[in-house]
């Protein structure tokens, strides 16, 4: 988690899928807090008041590097990207192709992401004008250190648990 701000709050930053699932039923709770963690907007936040173990620690967020290109990737991308309409809801996963899929998607418009997971790509998205304003929904983030330096002044994604990004 973050660090607890001024209202004695601390953040879940890029990963809210589980913890807030067990959260209110856990006998014990433990935290890392992490000063580099970054604090989404829209990431799920905790009463520090509630962690029966605070741990300090110091570490970069875990980073994913990018997918290589390929033309086999490409090739697929623009199948992909010839399914999807605007407007649409898209859901990928980790990856080259679901990487070269959302890259072929930067000329759409209005697309609205309900993944479990979102990275880089989803910066691309936004900075192409190809995402909706808002209505964003993940339960996690990973990617480069910009990508969540980004993701921290970003508005229009909300990070929720994983029933809602992958329940019925």
């Amino acid at each position: 988690v973050t660090p607890p701000d001024a209202a004695g709050r601390c953040y879940l930053g890029p990963a809210s899928d589980f913890a807030p699932l067990v959260w209110a039923k856990a006998a014990r709770r433990i935290a890392f807090v992490n000063p580099r963690l970054p604090a989404a907007p829209g990431s799920l936040a905790l009463p520090f008041a509630e962690i029966d173990l605070a741990i300090e620690c110091d570490g970069a967020a875990i980073a994913m590097p990018p997918a290589r290109p390929s033309t086999a990737l490409d090739a697929i991308a623009g199948h992909v990207a010839a399914l999807v309409a605007d407007g649409d809801a898209v859901q990928t996963g980790l990856g080259g192709a679901p990487a070269a899929a959302l890259a072929a998607l930067t000329g759409h418009r209005d697309l609205v992401i309900h993944s479990g997971m979102v990275s880089d790509e989803y910066r691309t998205l936004a900075e192409a004008g190809a995402l909706a304003p808002n209505g964003h929904r993940t339960g996690m983030a990973i990617g480069s250190a910009s990508f969540y330096d980004w993701l921290a002044a970003a508005d229009g994604l909300e990070f929720v648990p994983t029933p809602l990004t992958h329940g019925a």
